[in-house]
């Protein structure tokens, strides 16, 4: 069983079968990811699906990774207004 991307077919002698993808797994946590649950997806060549904990953690740690190899502080000064 495999799910539709946007803009492919029905391959021949497949059939689709209404209700039976009724969830995701988070590529990180492998926690379900409920239907209309708040995700984050990738672009590109290959798919990942990520629940929303785990999307805040891997986009920290790439700050915090980019942060570092441009010499920055990890964490920023507050500015006053």
């Amino acid at each position: 069983m495999t799910r539709l991307l946007p803009g492919e077919t029905v391959p021949d002698g497949a059939r689709i079968e209404p209700d039976a993808w009724d969830h995701e797994h988070c590529k990180r946590c492998g926690e379900t990811i409920q239907p209309m649950t708040l995700c984050f997806v990738s672009t590109g060549d290959w798919e990942a699906i990520l629940c929303e904990k785990c999307h805040e953690f891997v986009s920290a740690t790439f700050v915090q990774r980019l942060l570092r190899k441009v010499g920055l502080p990890l964490i920023l000064p507050r500015t006053t207004r």
